[in-house]
């Protein structure tokens, strides 16, 4: 009985050694097999491999049949799930995207590790203007098949994390091809006001999503995410410094948008105060976080280009009879604000009285509906022109009586009698905290 007992502990402690042994493998210890990377010759850098395979800058596919190996440094992966099936390198010269056929890439080449990849039988080509390798999926670049990556990438020792170059955004606006898929930090950036309080992707429904910042020059720049990345559920932060990306472009027809993908929510410093407006909007192309309510008449707000982007409100020759019409605000939380200013652009023609053209706030409008049925108090502005279309510039001032509040909506209400021709133009409405 005692020999049964025996055996059977002996057994038992054989399988837990066993499954022990198996756990302590973690696979985010991979045990590295290097290659002899003295052996992989020649070595070019990535900008010669575009001049030496696309000297013209085409774009078009092209195989690579010339023996050459590149040696670059791992600055993003498929770890935070921002990439899928893709690893992006850069050395000294520029950057790459190789899009490979597997997933969990990750463990096996981490950020920071170096790299060298065999060129020859690749591919070299662009999706959406911007330079990949990989193999050939119906005359564009596609994934190399998994098996055979290892014929392809060989892990080599002695990487260290690229250094991100410092730029502002306003490089963005003529990078070379050899700026594409490298690691930057643009400092001194913020999210614009309109993508306050949204999430870098869309979560729920797995969808990308693009999320715009700014700078103290007004450039902006898409930050782009995947619907699978594990920060998509996060809310992009309220404040102001500096993002590290790895920038690119994506090219539709004449379109062409400078998109940053970043690594994970560590890429964004944003660590000190808003610059600029508290609050900003400036029609560039619609209504955005105002809406038009007509209470009279036939003639509505509308959105026009003048000014870089306004919203109108006047009559034309086919226009007649008396108007009211409201442009109001969403809401505004004052909640945080101990004191603000407000300031707007503004064009006039046709006034006969500056009573036809007020500006109202209001703290107990419910955000739809008829805005009479709201308190609104009227508030005095710098009246300039009157007679032309210039635009003038109100300058700041003081609305810090509605600090505090939780509930504040800002209307232009415009007004005009039967006979007359009034056109009221608005843009570039900011509001500053005190």
């Amino acid at each position: 009985m005692k020999f049964k007992i025996l055996k059977y502990a002996t057994f038992l402690f054989g399988i837990i050694v066993f499954a022990a042994s198996c756990v302590n493998k973690e696979f985010n210890e991979p045990e590295y097999q290097y290659v002899d990377t003295s052996l992989l010759k020649p070595v070019i850098s990535i900008a010669d491999l575009y001049q030496i395979v696309d000297p013209t800058n085409s774009g078009a596919l092209k195989k690579i049949d010339t023996v050459v190996y590149i040696k670059a440094t791992v600055i993003a992966n498929d770890e935070s799930g921002n990439y899928y099936k893709a690893l992006v390198v850069q050395d000294s010269s520029a950057g790459i995207e190789i899009d490979i056929r597997a997933t969990g890439t990750y463990l096996r080449y981490p950020i920071g590790q170096l790299v060298y990849i065999k060129c020859q039988g690749l591919y070299l080509g662009t999706y959406g203007g911007v330079y990949k390798l990989g193999a050939d999926y119906n005359g564009g670049v596609g994934q190399i098949p998994e098996p055979l990556i290892k014929d392809y990438l060989f892990a080599s020792p002695g990487g260290v994390k690229i250094k991100p170059r410092v730029k502002d955004l306003g490089f963005t606006a003529s990078p070379a091809r050899t700026d594409y898929n490298t690691l930057i930090t643009f400092k001194n950036v913020q999210f614009k006001t309109s993508e306050l309080g949204k999430t870098y992707a869309d979560w729920e429904n797995k969808e990308t999503s693009d999320v715009y910042i700014i700078d103290t020059m007004k450039v902006t720049a898409d930050v782009r995410t995947s619907g699978y990345a594990s920060f998509a559920a996060q809310l992009v932060p309220t404040g102001s410094g500096d993002i590290t990306a790895v920038f690119t472009e994506y090219v539709s027809g004449s379109t062409k948008t400078k998109q940053l993908y970043i690594r994970g929510t560590e890429d964004v410093k944003f660590t000190q105060e808003r610059f600029g407006a508290w609050f900003e909007e400036n029609f560039t192309s619609s209504f955005g976080t105002f809406t038009q309510i007509s209470k009279i008449g036939t003639a509505e707000w509308h959105t026009a280009t003048y000014d870089d982007g306004c919203v109108s409100m006047g009559t034309g020759s086919s226009i007649t009879g008396a108007d009211e019409d409201w442009l109001i605000s969403d809401t505004l939380d004052f909640t945080t604000l101990t004191g603000a200013d407000l300031e707007f652009e503004y064009a006039v023609n046709g006034i006969t009285t500056w009573n036809d053209l007020k500006l109202l706030i209001s703290t107990d409008y419910t955000g739809s509906g008829d805005p009479v049925l709201a308190t609104w108090t009227e508030v005095a502005y710098p009246q300039f022109g009157g007679n032309d279309f210039t635009f003038n510039n109100s300058g700041k001032f003081d609305i810090s009586s509605f600090a505090g509040k939780p509930n504040v909506h800002i209307a232009f209400k415009y007004t005009r009698a039967a006979s007359g021709k009034l056109t009221w133009e608005i843009s570039n409405v900011n509001i500053y905290k005190k």
